[in-house]
């Protein structure tokens, strides 16, 4: 299950769009800091390379000023015929202030050995003018080598693109920006938050959590961390077996003293994936606090359990990775809110029916078609009780006329009348009513041919 876990955070991850590592500062592998890094575990698509040997460290000749430098290889020799090339670029200052004096550039140069990983073959330093330019000039640029500029700022590290030599050009362009440091975390907002509930299992579920972390501000974030927790990221108080780590395609952290930076960027999202075990029997009530403010937040569960919590839309069901879940949305939850849920089942179970958007909508389409059917046969019928009393008045009418002043058809009609309700042909109420109609005419014939009586 925690492989399982592990591949649909990786497909989520890419799924999300987060920044590709080829846009950000990335050493090549086995280069290592001369500060020690407390970074967590990188998912990152660049493999470190194990070291297996210590480097040799080359330094310029003491004889030499920072733009006159010769280099040696590590067995000591030289190698004039190889050729030379000019490094130079701008320190730039992505926070809007001026670049600090006795800044100092430091460029390393990487060559692969025989078993294809990098290994340190060279390093300069060199000073920053008032400009923020810098320049090296006259080092070795043999095919294949792989150079990276590095300057340090406020316990700080930042690095140019990597360059490596693949052609005959000699003149390489280094720049690289640095910012200014705040370790305000409240400079960083959750951009999507994924939450993911495993299979129980035993008497414990695993839970996993996607943070998609931005940084909108002008600063670099200074986070300080041991590597075994993040500040910022908080988890249930019960939860065990906590672990962090990069997620792929997140934007790489910057080595920092007691930690690691976050640099601004629009383009630039980092994301963090924490794991851990939580109690589960038949049901679990989770809650996660949040010491940043949410733009989105998803939470996935395994189809066939349960769930109930606030601020919580159902999204419907969604296959990731051949297993299916159902998905739960929200969004803009504010810095110290907290999400609340209840998580209840086992994968499996019998959970009724479960309406996604869609299956509610062709319901209400169902509702409606049959509401307006039931309409229309009531008006059916209301219309043909209406047409059969036009046509019983009607025949009233014609037989009243048939009549005429005739008082032995007006007697006939009556006695006609009598026998049809006896022979229960004709309710009560309308056989008084034309019985009162057909004596009334004929009290009218009679007193005509008879003004006397």
């Amino acid at each position: 299950m925690k492989y399982r876990l592990t591949a649909l955070l990786v497909f989520l991850s890419l799924a999300l769009g987060a920044c590709s590592l080829s846009e950000d500062i990335t050493p090549p592998p086995g280069y290592r800091s001369p500060t020690p890094i407390h970074t967590l575990d990188l998912v990152t698509q660049t493999p470190q390379a194990t070291r297996t040997t210590e480097p040799a460290t080359v330094t310029p000749e003491a004889s030499l000023t920072g733009t006159q430098l010769a280099t040696q290889f590590a067995d000591g020799t030289s190698n004039p015929g190889d050729a030379v090339g000019v490094f130079s670029g701008n320190l730039v200052n992505g926070s809007g202030g001026a670049i600090p004096e006795g800044q100092k550039i430091k460029l390393y140069g990487f060559d692969k050995d025989q078993s294809g990983s990098y290994q340190k073959a060279l390093e300069i330093e060199t000073p920053v003018d008032s400009n923020g330019s810098f320049i090296l000039q006259r080092v070795e640029v043999p095919q294949g080598r792989a150079f990276l500029a590095i300057t340090s700022l406020g316990g700080v590290e930042y690095s140019s693109d990597t360059v490596i030599v693949s052609n005959t050009t000699t003149d390489y362009s280094v720049p690289i920006t640095i910012y200014e440091k705040t370790d305000d975390l409240n400079s960083l907002a959750f951009t999507q938050i994924h939450l993911i509930f495993g299979q129980p299992s035993q008497d414990a579920i695993q839970v996993t959590e996607l943070f998609i972390v931005s940084n909108p501000s002008k600063q670099a974030v200074i986070v300080t961390s041991d590597g075994t927790s993040i500040p910022f990221i908080q988890t249930p108080e019960n939860a065990s077996g906590l672990q962090f780590q990069l997620s792929q395609g997140s934007a790489q952290l910057l080595n920092a003293t007691g930690g690691f930076a976050m640099i601004p960027g629009a383009d630039r999202q980092y994301g963090f994936i924490a794991t851990y075990s939580l109690p589960y029997r038949s049901n679990l009530k989770f809650s996660q606090p949040f010491s940043l403010p949410v733009s989105s937040l998803t939470v996935l569960i395994p189809q066939g359990m349960h769930l109930k919590g606030e601020h919580l839309t159902n999204a419907g069901s969604q296959n990731i990775q051949s297993q299916t879940y159902q998905m739960y949305q929200a969004s803009k939850m504010a810095s110290g809110s907290s999400l609340s849920l209840t998580l209840s089942g086992k994968p499996g179970a019998s959970t009724g029916f479960t309406l996604s958007r869609q299956t509610m909508l062709l319901i209400a389409i169902g509702v409606v078609g049959l509401l307006l059917t039931g309409l229309g046969i009531y008006l059916y019928f209301k219309d043909r009780s209406r047409l059969n009393k036009e046509n019983e008045a009607n025949g009233e009418e014609k037989e009243e006329d048939a009549l005429g002043e005739d008082r032995d058809s007006i007697m006939d009609a009556i006695i006609a009348l009598d026998d049809k309700y006896k022979a229960g042909e004709i309710q009560k109420e309308s056989y008084e009513q034309r019985r009162i109609q057909l004596k009334e005419r004929l009290k009218e014939v009679l007193s005509f041919t008879d003004p006397g009586s």
